[in-house]
């Protein structure tokens, strides 16, 4: 099932009212990438908190240029700009910190136990549910800005067979369909 492009970024926001996301949140149902629409976003200006989803991605993609498969409707496809006051020495955290919210957001609205295998892959058992791709620009040994990108597996039923790691969805996983909308805001308020 879809996102209601009329709807659901107020909705999303009326959730997230008291977070830093507030006011930030941009919804595409296409989009190339979520990555690539944060890190334009960020060179242009957009505030810390912003927030780039969509319904699909069609040049989604992992760590080191690796294709991510962002079928419509099928996951949670999202990226977070973030502009942290940090040393670029301890950029390394921020895909650790963002794999435990999702972790964590993921366990709060399932029940599953999700592993993380640095530096970017969220594991059930031995499957990759989803993935991490943190992006950033620094300067002068500080983090100007990062963008953290989510990639989830929801309701995927199908995965290619050439997959490095074999792959799952939450669906699968926990025997039942999982919301993406709920999902998507628990994560957010991990992330926070």
């Amino acid at each position: 099932m879809m996102f209601a492009p009329a709807s659901i970024v107020a909705e999303l926001e009326a959730e997230l009212t008291d977070t830093i996301f507030a006011g930030n949140i941009q919804f595409s149902p296409v989009t190339g990438s979520t990555n690539t629409d944060a890190l334009h976003a960020a060179r242009n200006g957009a505030p810390h908190g912003s927030v780039y989803f969509a319904d699909e991605q069609q040049a989604g993609r992992g760590r080191a240029d690796h294709a991510w498969h962002s079928v419509a409707g099928e996951g949670l496809y999202l990226s977070v700009l973030l502009r942290p006051q940090i040393p670029s020495a301890r950029l390394p955290l921020l895909p650790l910190a963002a794999g435990l919210a999702s972790a964590d957001a993921i366990h709060s609205l399932t029940g599953l136990t999700v592993d993380l295998r640095w530096p970017n892959d969220l594991l059930i058992g031995t499957r990759k549910a989803g993935g991490i791709l943190v992006e950033a620009h620094t300067e002068s040994h500080s983090v100007v800005f990062a963008v953290v990108g989510i990639g989830i597996n929801v309701h995927q039923r199908l995965f290619h067979p050439d997959l490095a790691t074999p792959a799952t969805s939450l669906d699968i996983e926990a025997r039942r369909k999982v919301h993406r909308k709920p999902l998507l805001i628990s994560l957010l308020k991990s992330l926070e």
